[in-house]
């Protein structure tokens, strides 16, 4: 049964809507969104959550407990996470891999550039310099919240791709590890590379360099 479940997620990808990460963010999405949560034992919950950039993991909104802001504390044991038309598997370590393809499957993992130092400020607003750290409580309603460990600046976005070839993962976030995995193609995807521009940091054009990779083979 947990098998269909993944399947007919994966199935109604397509191509992704992308949703743009706002510029400082402490999380991947704009706004806490809807979310089913599957884990690998076939359960499936909804809940409202986001993903934290700097401590790699998603937060929800606990309703029961005065809308207070959790990490899952069984996160390892969830297997996907679907939030509108978008779906992250989860690693065994806890961290979420969006696919961005599914044919011929392209994961991407999203990790912020912080800078530590600063003070916090509270929920749904931020100072120069706010918190990233993992967060023993938030009250949502109250905006107050108690965190813990130094702060940090989300200064950036990094996204780290999954491929497979030869039915391995392998992973690259930039030209010169991109390159590494298609040595007997390096001088063609090197001029691909420079002629259409290609920044990393898109999602787009990291579809179309990896799909015409595959056509070379």
């Amino acid at each position: 049964m947990k098998r269909l479940i993944y399947l007919l997620l994966i199935i109604s990808l397509g191509k992704t809507p992308l949703i743009a990460q706002s510029n400082n963010s402490d999380y991947l999405f704009e706004e806490f969104q809807h979310a089913l949560i599957v884990y690998r034992d076939g359960r499936h919950y909804m809940a409202n959550l986001n993903y934290n950039l700097a401590s790699d993991c998603f937060l929800f909104i606990d309703a029961q407990d005065n809308n207070t802001l959790k990490e899952f504390d069984d996160a390892k044991q969830i297997a996907m996470v679907r939030v509108g038309e978008r779906t992250f598997l989860m690693t065994r370590s806890g961290k979420a891999q969006e696919i961005i393809q599914a044919d011929p499957q392209i994961l991407v993992e999203y990790k912020g550039k912080v800078r530590k130092e600063g003070k916090n400020v509270g929920y749904g607003g931020r100072s120069e310099i706010a918190s990233v750290d993992v967060i023993s409580t938030l009250a949502l309603e109250s905006q107050t919240y108690n965190l813990k460990g130094e702060q940090s600046l989300i200064v950036g976005l990094n996204k780290t791709y999954e491929i497979m070839i030869n039915n391995k993962a392998k992973h690259f976030s930039n030209k010169t590890q991109f390159l590494k995995l298609f040595p007997k193609e390096k001088a063609t995807l090197e001029k691909y590379i420079a002629d259409n521009n290609i920044n990393f940091l898109s999602i787009e054009q990291v579809i179309e360099l990896v799909n015409y990779s595959y056509s070379l083979n």
